[in-house]
């Protein structure tokens, strides 16, 4: 088994599964960028959620969005707070 493992890891996908079965090319881009091997070169998450496949087609990832835009507003917030309110010495 774990023999299996090492050879699919190894193994560079084959996307033409993926076209025959009429998966649209934005769908197979957004999986080519998440499977790249070499991390470096790897799709991050916050422009994961800003594929155009991904914001045309998951409602759920707009909320994602939205919910990381809220917190670092809030987190920007935080940081300023102790200014806002006198916090000078």
């Amino acid at each position: 088994m774990f023999n299996e493992y090492r050879a699919t890891i190894r193994r560079d996908p084959n996307y033409d599964d993926m076209t025959r079965l009429r998966v649209s090319t934005e769908a197979i881009d957004c999986v080519k960028k998440m499977l790249t091997k070499d991390p470096k070169k790897r799709i991050e998450l916050n422009d994961l959620l800003k594929h155009p496949w991904l914001t045309r087609n998951c409602e759920k990832v707009r909320q994602m969005r939205e919910a990381a835009t809220l917190e670092s507003v809030f987190r920007m917030n935080s940081l300023t707070e102790p200014l806002t309110k006198g916090g000078e010495k």
